[in-house]
């Protein structure tokens, strides 16, 4: 697996075409975050909670740029947010 080194931009764009072609999914982004695409097809956060991974939808956030340095996010190798995107984990999830 290549271990490209994705801009902010970059990452979320690839968040939202993985998102898009797999409605009703999230996309674990890893260190206990999912991805998914709110009405507008805007990509925000969610925090995946205890034993079971249920997500927490109030505690929904907008991805920060200020997490993401040198091609990773906060607390992830390069490796492991590259993994990420090239090869995508997905969870079933529905907003309604």
């Amino acid at each position: 697996m290549s271990s490209k080194l994705y801009t902010f931009q970059e990452a979320l764009e690839a968040y939202r075409q993985h998102l898009t072609r797999n409605p009703g999914k999230a996309l674990n982004t890893g260190s206990g975050i999912v991805a998914l695409l709110d009405y507008t097809g805007d990509v925000f956060g969610a925090v995946l909670e205890g034993p079971t991974g249920s997500i927490d939808r109030g505690g929904a956030f907008d991805f920060d740029e200020r997490t993401f340095r040198d091609g990773h996010w906060e607390g992830q190798t390069v490796e492991e947010t590259a993994a990420t995107i090239q090869t995508p984990k997905l969870i079933d999830f529905s907003l309604f």
